[in-house]
């Protein structure tokens, strides 16, 4: 029995044509790579060379940081406006020198120092004793006699006899006060001595701190301590007084009692207000 047989069909002539094409393209690709030198004389034969063309290598590069412009075209920062108070250094520019101060009286008589309530007592006794502080800066007092002090914790009241150049003798009182264990010449008055003159309208603080500073010193506390206080002397020779710009000095000649003589002065200071001159005994010392 004949078995059936299978017929195969003989390919197209064009894919055997197209095949054999191919193959002999790859032989001379082949061939050309050899003859030129490698990839690179292939793709010049080709014209695919020149500066232009790079071979894609496949590494994947690092990401390039966003390009910068140069230092000479980068524009320059905005400035913003700044409070020079805020912003600038204390020491960026030398401080000016200062000019000296100028000593000014304060406005109407008004201090501009703090003072306490016990200087301003003291002050405003001053004034209470301008009649006789006043016939001492114009040389009409001769003598003074001093007695007994009497004396507290706080305050001593010395009695005295003043006697003038002109005219009788007349009675009077010292006070002194004592402040933080100093004592300070608080006042002085005459019965029948004068009328009062107007007073100033506010306390001279200034005034004050030269009273207060002057006498708080060694040598007026001695002679005020020993000499009045305790009785160190019994009677001040007026000698003579010398007056300067809104001064006075009234020189004393201290005699008796348990001191010897000495030779003493009182230094006044002035100060005007609303046209009057007021004067304040600023210290009591020893020449």
């Amino acid at each position: 029995m004949t078995e059936p047989t299978t017929t195969v069909k003989p390919r197209s002539k064009g894919v055997w044509l197209a095949l054999i094409l191919v193959l002999l393209a790859g032989v001379a690709f082949a061939a050309a790579v050899v003859w030129s030198g490698g990839i690179d004389g292939v793709a010049d034969m080709l014209g695919l060379g020149g500066d232009d063309v790079q071979v894609a290598i496949p590494i994947t590069p690092e990401k390039p940081a966003a390009p910068q412009p140069d230092d000479a075209e980068k524009p320059a920062p905005a400035q913003e406006p700044t409070e020079t108070a805020d912003t600038e250094p204390a020491d960026t520019a030398p401080a000016k020198p200062s000019a000296p101060a100028k000593p000014s009286a304060p406005a109407k008589g008004v201090g501009t120092l703090p003072i306490s309530a016990a200087q301003a007592a003291m002050y405003r006794e001053q004034l209470q004793s301008q009649v006789q502080i006043g016939k001492l800066v114009d040389g009409q007092v001769k003598s003074v006699a001093i007695s007994t002090a009497a004396t507290t914790a706080t305050r001593s009241s010395i009695p005295l006899t003043v006697s003038y150049r002109s005219g009788g003798p007349l009675s009077g009182t010292m006070v002194l006060a004592r402040t933080d264990g100093l004592w300070y010449f608080s006042s002085i008055t005459a019965v029948g001595g004068g009328a009062m003159p107007p007073k100033p309208r506010s306390i001279d603080s200034g005034v004050v701190h030269t009273i207060t500073s002057q006498q708080a010193t060694a040598g007026n506390q001695s002679l005020i301590n020993e000499g009045l206080v305790k009785g160190g002397f019994k009677t001040a020779r007026v000698d003579g007084v010398t007056k300067g710009a809104g001064t006075a000095t009234v020189n004393v000649t201290l005699l008796g009692g348990t001191l010897d003589r000495k030779e003493a002065r009182f230094v006044m200071i002035a100060k005007e207000d609303s046209g009057r001159k007021y004067w304040f005994l600023t210290r009591f010392e020893l020449k």
